[in-house]
C-alpha cells in the first residue's frame, strides 16, 4: 500500500470516523427528545379535540331542540287557522281529480302498449325462426330446448 494512502487515511478520514459517532449519538438523542415532546403535545391536542367535540355536540343538541320547538310552534299555529281547512279541502279535491285524470291517461297508454306488444308477438309467431341452438352455434343437443310446461300441481 503506498504511503500517501496511509497518510491520507490517518489525516483526513480518522478524525471524521470518531466525530461521526458523536454526531450520530447527538442526533439520536435529539430525535428521542423531540419524539418524547411530540408524544405529549399530541396527547394534549387529542384531549383538546375531545373536549371541543363534546362541547360541539352539546351545542348541536341545544340547537336541534330549539329548532324542534320552533317547528312545533309553527305547526300548531298553522293548524289553528280554520280558513285554511276549507281551502286545504278544496285543494285536496282538485289534486285528487288531477290524479284520477292522470291515472286514466296512463291506463290508456298501458293498454295501447299491451295491444301493440300482442300484435308484435302474433307476427313473430307466424314468421319463420332460426333455431336458437343453430343461431348461437350451440351444441346440437341444445338446438331444440324443451318447451315450458305447467307445474304438475296446477294440472287437472
Amino acid at each position: 500500500m503506498p504511503y500517501w494512502v496511509v497518510i491520507f487515511s490517518i489525516v483526513i478520514i480518522w478524525p471524521l470516523v470518531g466525530h461521526s459517532q458523536d454526531d450520530s449519538f447527538q442526533r439520536r438523542l435529539k430525535y428521542l427528545n423531540e419524539r418524547y415532546d411530540d408524544f405529549f403535545v399530541q396527547r394534549k391536542n387529542d384531549e383538546l379535540y375531545r373536549k371541543q367535540r363534546k362541547e360541539g355536540v352539546l351545542v348541536y343538541k341545544a340547537n336541534l331542540k330549539a329548532d324542534e320547538q320552533a317547528y312545533e310552534a309553527a305547526r300548531k299555529q298553522f293548524a289553528a287557522r280554520p280558513e285554511q281547512d276549507a281551502k286545504r279541502g278544496e285543494l285536496e279535491r282538485l289534486h285528487e281529480k288531477k290524479q284520477e285524470v292522470e291515472a286514466a291517461r296512463r291506463e290508456e297508454i298501458r293498454k295501447a302498449y299491451v295491444k301493440g306488444r300482442q300484435r308484435v308477438e302474433s307476427i313473430e309467431k307466424q314468421a319463420k325462426t332460426i333455431p336458437l341452438g343453430q343461431q348461437f352455434e350451440l351444441a346440437p343437443e341444445l338446438w331444440n330446448p324443451p318447451q315450458k310446461s305447467e307445474p304438475t300441481s296446477l294440472k287437472k
